[in-house]
């Protein structure tokens, strides 16, 4: 009697825990997209069908590199995780202002990166590699001809941005806009 309750107990810890993880994630992305600044972010859009893991559109983020003040010697590595304080130009897109190795103390809107490449021909160039380049679609909510019309719509799209909330090195893309109109997942 006594290792049957040792059982349902530690079954009902494990069942908690399983139940606390995701709601716990779950909060934390609800908490950017409320309370984290948003970025647009030119983006080229690549509709992609990975089999087992689903059907997603891949960015390429156009305005991730960084151009190194003349005459500045680079002391950063390839594949090395740096944090990318952003701020918005003139027309409203995301750019990088400044590049540390540590985490930012004085502002929360930053974004965790890796260095993907680095151009040594003047001008200097470093090009990032982040965290959400992948924009997954639900496929259980869209028809075959749902899917299609999206494919198309990121064959054919000129001007695409990601619309992009930032909050202490964490991102989520909130929505994808393709010649100046969302990306209308859910209806056909």
């Amino acid at each position: 009697m006594n290792t049957k309750l040792w059982f349902i107990g530690i079954f009902g810890l494990v069942a908690f825990f399983q139940i606390l993880l995701p709601v716990r994630m779950i909060q934390k992305q609800e908490k950017i997209l409320n309370t984290g600044n948003a970025f647009s972010f030119r983006v080229r859009p690549a509709y992609q069908d990975a089999g087992i893991s689903g059907k997603y559109i891949n960015l390429e983020y156009l305005d991730l590199a960084y151009l190194l003040p003349q005459g500045e010697v680079s002391t950063y590595q390839m594949y090395e995780t740096v944090f990318l304080t952003l701020k918005n130009d003139s027309a409203g897109f995301a750019q990088i202002a400044r590049i540390q190795k540590e985490v930012p103390k004085d502002t929360k809107d930053y974004i965790v990166a890796t260095i993907r490449s680095i151009v040594d021909l003047p001008p200097k160039k470093l090009y990032f590699e982040v965290g959400f380049q992948q924009f997954f679609l639900e496929e259980s909510r869209l028809s075959d001809q749902g899917m299609d019309k999206i494919r198309q719509q990121v064959d054919v799209a000129n001007n695409a941005y990601a619309r992009v909330r930032v909050l202490n090195g964490q991102a989520l893309i909130q929505e994808l806009i393709m010649d100046d109109a969302p990306l209308d997942l859910y209806r056909d």
